[in-house]
Parts: C-alpha cells; sequence; structure tokens
C-alpha cells in the first residue's frame, strides 16, 4: 500500500498525541513547520499561564512564586502586552531555612568544607541575595508556604483552558510544587492533571532544528546561538538566561526573581515562535524536512 506525504503527516501526529500525554512541548518527531502547525491548534485560543519558582536549592522550601496569564487567540498575532491575570507571592522563611541560615552564620569552616565538597552549594543569604529576596515584591507580606502552594492551585484551577508554561518546569518546578503540596497534605489531583508545555523541551528540541537550519542561510540570531554552543563545547543551550540575552535587551540584568524570569520568558517565548515562523516563511516547510 502507497501512503501519501499526507498520510504519513497524519500518521506521524497520532503518533505523537501517543506519546505526548499532558507534555505538549513534546513535539520531538515533528518538523519544525509541522511543529508549528501542532502548536497553534493545541495553544490556540487558550490561557497560557507563564509561571516561575524561587526555591531554597533542590530539597528546600520554596520562596518566592509568580504567574501571568494571558489569553491567546492566534499564536501567529502580535504578542500581548499585558497579562489578564496574575499571581504573586512572597514566602515566609520556615523554621528550617532559619536554622541552616543560623549554622552557616555561626559556622565558616562548616561552610568552607561543604563547598569544597559540593562546588554548586551555596548558603542560605546567598541564594537569597541572588534571587533578591529583600527586594521581592516588597510592598507584600510574606505568606506561609502552605497557604501560597495552596492559593496558587487554586488560582491555576480557575484559569479556563490554562496551560502551564515554564523554563524545565517538567524536572523541576511541577516536582517542586507536588513534593511541598504532599508534605503539607495540599490536594493536588486537578493541578498535576494540568497540561503543561516545557520551553526547555521546545527549546532543546524544535528550536534547536530549526536554528540549525537556519544557521545555513546566514542567520545572525542562529549564528550567534550555533556558535556559542560551539565555543562551549556542549549541546544546544537551553538556559533561559542566554536566550534571555539574545532574545531581550542584552543590556539587562536577569535579577534571578520569579516575576522577572517569568516576563522575560514570556517575551522570548514568543520571540522563538516568530523566528521559527519568519524561517518558515522564508524557506518553506521543504527546507526543515
Amino acid at each position: 500500500m502507497d501512503f501519501s506525504r499526507k498520510d504519513i503527516f497524519r500518521m506521524i501526529i497520532q503518533e505523537v498525541q501517543k506519546i505526548q500525554n499532558e507534555d505538549l512541548s513534546k513535539l520531538n518527531f515533528l518538523t519544525p513547520a509541522a511543529a508549528l502547525r501542532f502548536m497553534r491548534a493545541e495553544l490556540n485560543n487558550k490561557n497560557l499561564i507563564f509561571f516561575d519558582l524561587e526555591t531554597m536549592g533542590f530539597t528546600g522550601q520554596i520562596t518566592q512564586v509568580a504567574a501571568f496569564s494571558y489569553k491567546i487567540e492566534n499564536l501567529d498575532g502580535p504578542p500581548p502586552e499585558n497579562p489578564s491575570n496574575e499571581f504573586l507571592a512572597k514566602i515566609q522563611l520556615d523554621e528550617e531555612t532559619i536554622s541552616r541560615q543560623q549554622w552557616e552564620r555561626r559556622n565558616p569552616g562548616g561552610v568552607a568544607q561543604r563547598k569544597a565538597k559540593w562546588p554548586q552549594y551555596a548558603t542560605v543569604d546567598e541564594m537569597l541575595r541572588y534571587t533578591h529576596y529583600d527586594d521581592f515584591l516588597p510592598d507584600f507580606e510574606p505568606l506561609g508556604e502552605k497557604r501560597v502552594i495552596s492559593d496558587f492551585f487554586n488560582w491555576v484551577d480557575g484559569v479556563e483552558n490554562g496551560i502551564l508554561v515554564g523554563h524545565n518546569i517538567k524536572s523541576f518546578d511541577l516536582n517542586r510544587l507536588l513534593k511541598r503540596a504532599k508534605k503539607f497534605g495540599i490536594p493536588f489531583g486537578n493541578f498535576q492533571k494540568s497540561d503543561i508545555f516545557d520551553t526547555r523541551a521546545f527549546t532543546t528540541t524544535v528550536f534547536k532544528n530549526a536554528m540549525l537550519i537556519a544557521s545555513n542561510y546566514e542567520d545572525s540570531v542562529a549564528k550567534e546561538l550555533i556558535e556559542y554552543t560551539e565555543e562551549q563545547k556542549m549541546k544546544f543551550n537551553a538556559k533561559l538566561d542566554k536566550l534571555m540575552k539574545i532574545f531581550n535587551d542584552s543590556s539587562k540584568d536577569q535579577l534571578h526573581t520569579a516575576d522577572d524570569d517569568t516576563k522575560q520568558l514570556v517575551d522570548v517565548f514568543f520571540a522563538m515562535y516568530r523566528k521559527i515562523l519568519q524561517i518558515e516563511k522564508d524557506h518553506g516547510e521543504d527546507s526543515f524536512a
């Protein structure tokens, strides 16, 4: 039996839908042009909830939550200027964090030993400075972590046709929220069922392929990304700070606060989408085969 190109495309879409489950950014098996069509079908007429957390490391408490909801009628249209809704919360430092902070301040020698053993080790004070904790939402009263997580789940649940969007949320942010919710006995069934779009997965699959192709057409953005990864002797770099430097104001520092990172991610997401749209327009679907 002979299959037409249309038949093959339909079968690919069906297979992707089977393995995709809830993560709408798993578009590995599609060409960039086909992925754009798939994104339009999945994300148009939805509320994209861009969000970010700041935490005390991989196992500590959450300290900041920021989320901005945008109603998307047409991804191909102008990027939204303002969110339709937002969630911002600063979380009180809990007893475990304060106890660790006090120990670190009293024991510089012990901190030095930990840093020698674990190069990525950061003290509580270092992480608070890094995420500008004291400057984040200065007019907001810090709330307990349990209340903030519960309020955030309820807020997400109240967004109609919502899709959670974030950078590396699949392996980090969602895990942290669910683990902390479990610790506090907060129901998370509805939140766990939310559709998601992980921009890191999108960057390392569809966007990576598009940039590799675009570099052959002397595209400046593509060349900068590809040359950077070659210099670093690493696979395609999907770190948010690098994407921010390329697509946003390169002179602007990344504050590493939940709200600043989320707002910059919104700009990066739409800039990446528009870049692939432009490449598709200039070179056509056959260029991505």
